[in-house]
């Protein structure tokens, strides 16, 4: 197993399931160095992770995500609220911080 280089916290609703099912799938097939952190807002037990997440960054829409370095440090937020929170998007900014 390699080393975790990036983690990526994630929080999001029922609503957006599959855009986290399609992230975990990235994640799993092409980036075994990042860890991948997910937290649901509509579950009571992760509920409180979430809106850490999202409240450290003053996000207010769903899904929200961030990359962070090992040692904790963020690199980049992605925002619903301007519309940068895609599979896409998150994956570029990952091979950017891993080349």
């Amino acid at each position: 197993m390699s080393e975790c280089l990036l983690t990526l916290l994630v929080a999001y609703d029922d609503n957006f399931e599959k855009f986290f099912q399609d992230l975990t799938s990235l994640v799993t097939d092409k980036y075994p160095e990042v860890e991948l952190l997910g937290y649901n807002t509509d579950l009571l037990k992760e509920r409180k992770k979430a809106f850490g997440v999202k409240g450290g960054y003053a996000a207010k829409l769903n899904p929200f995500a961030v990359i962070c370095d090992k040692e904790g440090k963020p690199l980049k937020a992605f925002y619903s609220e301007v519309g940068e929170c895609t599979v896409d998007n998150i994956a570029t900014h990952i091979d950017k911080y891993l080349i």
